[in-house]
């Protein structure tokens, strides 16, 4: 009876019909065994043919074995008197022979079957019947080797395949704490890393009051920002903190009042990945070229020549640092702490993070050493500062409107220069010594002449007009519609802006 049980499925776990018995994999036992020690005149065949055929029919071999042993285990517990549903074939005894298992090999092995199982959707199913998602995290609890828990990992990711349900009852288990343990530093970086992965897949679900055409995602398990924030560091594996980081920039697009404290803790680990260890070299030979030159001309920096000179030596020295893989780590950095200025909550503790001087750093950098991207959420990421009082009073000082004014000068992306002269028009409005010292700067020379490269850009050219204005002693109120049109083209860049590669739910 009980090999009926076992046996009467394929491969997949699907019933066996009696016409497809002569085919099923599992009933031809001669002709695996044939396969499987074949002699040197048969083995002589198409190489990369008998490879995947061999890997095939020792998967089915050792699952062959496993179920034996299932079979055997069952035998001794009785599996008449289980709660195993007769339609299960052989998915509970596998279960209860991987919860009985004392050893990682025998773990191991039953993992490799379940997972090969669990490929059809109605064994899926089934292994949800038979409470296999406890097992699984068990398993994880259990046995501390890693690539036992490797395997484990893969089984719950088939398990919960494209089932939003079951996302919720993961996190919601009791033992879910087990997974959380595993995105710790003692932990190796690759194992890390699956976890990552398994987390990104299913830590997200629909958020039940956002719009239906355009749907956000909402975190299930909010200790799980504070848990991956752990985890971030300049120094850690970069193929693990590409994963932390894609999971943090999906967390941030619904950021829940209720989770304040771990992103406070977020942004402090996230603004020293803004400064790549190349562009730190040309930021800080940048600056002291720009200090120089300020303290051999008594401050005045009302020559456009010098601003030039100034400009081009820093983009020299920038340009002497080769492109840092690093800059993507910037980016996604960047791209996590802009989503938090969106939120009013944020932008004082932004400010007390010291974003504001990285900010400028990549507005600043060469363009072979910086992404434009980086450079468009860089200016929208200022732009959204300005609404508190200690970002807009940090910006106006002196050096910072110097640094602007070169990136003004170097940037090629119209999106920068207008968010650019967007910032620039809201301080001069906001502070009277912003336009002294822009002026001291040479913004006029440099405006009269981007004026003429940005005629082609109706929102460039309105903003470097008010711009003038403003500059040149015109009233603060003038020209309003060009300021709501630059205003209007600032926020819709910031609203566009996406990483690379970073939408959906993939790894």
């Amino acid at each position: 009876m009980l090999e009926e049980l076992l046996y009467s499925r394929n491969p997949l776990g699907l019933i066996q019909s009696p016409s497809a018995s002569g085919s099923n994999l599992f009933f031809q036992r001669s002709n695996t065994c044939t396969y499987l020690y074949t002699s040197d005149d048969t083995a002589s065949e198409d190489s990369s043919e008998s490879t995947l055929s061999g890997n095939t029919y020792h998967r089915i071999t050792v699952a062959k074995q496993i179920l034996a042993e299932a079979a055997h285990c069952s035998a001794c517990t009785s599996v008449s008197n289980s709660k195993i549903p007769m339609n299960s074939g052989a998915l509970g005894p596998l279960l209860l022979l991987l919860k009985s298992a004392e050893d990682c090999d025998k773990a191991k092995a039953c993992l490799d079957t379940l997972i090969f199982l669990m490929m059809d959707k109605a064994n899926r199913k089934a292994v949800v019947a038979l409470d296999g998602m406890s097992v699984f995290l068990r398993t994880l609890q259990s046995f501390p080797d890693a690539v036992t828990q490797a395997k484990t990992l893969s089984a719950l990711m088939s398990l919960l395949k494209q089932d939003e349900d079951l996302k919720v009852v993961l996190w919601l288990h009791p033992d879910h704490d087990s997974l959380l343990k595993l995105l710790s530093t003692t932990q190796p970086s690759w194992l890390i890393t699956e976890c990552l992965m398994l987390v990104k897949r299913t830590a997200f679900r629909v958020h039940p009051k956002s719009r239906h055409h355009s749907p956000s995602l909402s975190l299930i398990e909010p200790r799980l920002i504070g848990v991956v924030t752990s985890l971030i560091h300049p120094q850690s594996d970069q193929t693990m903190l590409h994963k932390a980081l894609n999971f943090l920039k999906m967390a941030s697009e619904f950021v829940d009042p209720l989770h304040l404290s771990a992103w406070h803790a977020a942004a402090y680990k996230l603004v020293p990945l803004l400064q790549p260890s190349a562009q730190r070299t040309s930021s800080s030979s940048t600056g002291e070229s720009v200090s120089a030159f300020s303290s051999t001309s008594n401050c005045n920096l009302a020559s456009m020549t010098s601003l030039t000179a100034v400009t081009s030596q820093g983009c020299r020295l920038a340009n002497m640092s080769p492109p840092d893989p690093q800059w993507n780590m910037a980016e996604a950095a960047m791209h996590i702490l802009l989503n938090l200025s969106e939120h009013h909550a944020f932008r004082n503790l932004l400010f007390a993070c010291g974003c504001i001087s990285p900010a400028l750093n990549i507005l600043s950098a060469s363009d072979n050493t910086v992404r434009s991207e980086a450079q468009v959420m860089a200016t929208c990421l200022l732009a959204n500062m300005l609404e508190s009082d200690l970002c807009r009073e940090q910006l106006c000082k002196e050096q910072n409107l110097f640094n602007m004014l070169v990136a003004l000068q170097t940037s090629k992306s119209q999106d920068v220069i207008v968010g650019l002269l967007f910032i620039l028009s809201r301080l001069s409005m906001c502070n009277q010594h912003v336009a002294f010292a822009l002026r001291q700067c040479g913004a006029v020379a440099l405006l009269q002449n981007l004026e003429r490269t940005v005629a082609s850009d109706r929102d460039a050219a309105l903003g470097v007009s008010r711009l003038l204005i403003l500059l040149q002693g015109g009233r603060r109120n003038s020209n309003n519609s060009s300021h709501a049109s630059l205003e209007h083209r600032s926020s819709s860049v910031c609203c566009q802006v996406t990483l690379p590669g970073s939408n959906g739910l993939g790894p």
